[in-house]
């Protein structure tokens, strides 16, 4: 979880530091304990962008969002209506 957070204040990579969208999509999973709607997940991360000053729209959401998802760190169940994003972290 430490990291996750870290990762979420700022990309130390980047300048000037910026708020990452997956370290925003993997802390709200975490604090939902691993699970949260495809759409739920996206209005709470674009409510939180929108809080740091970044573009709150769903394209952005949705591309880190499939980001995580190529790169093994998420999966989305598409049996459960609109979709139910599971952290394969927690």
């Amino acid at each position: 979880r430490h990291m996750v957070d870290v990762q979420l204040l700022t990309a130390r990579d980047t300048n000037p530091p910026t708020l990452r969208e997956e370290a925003v999509l993997l802390h709200l999973l975490y604090g939902h304990e691993g699970e949260m709607g495809v759409n739920e997940l996206k209005q709470e991360a674009s409510a939180v962008l929108k809080e740091h000053g970044k573009p709150n729209g769903n394209g952005v959401v949705i591309r880190a969002l499939y980001s995580l998802v190529a790169n093994g760190l998420v999966q989305i169940d598409r049996s459960y209506g609109s979709g139910l994003v599971t952290s394969l972290l927690v």
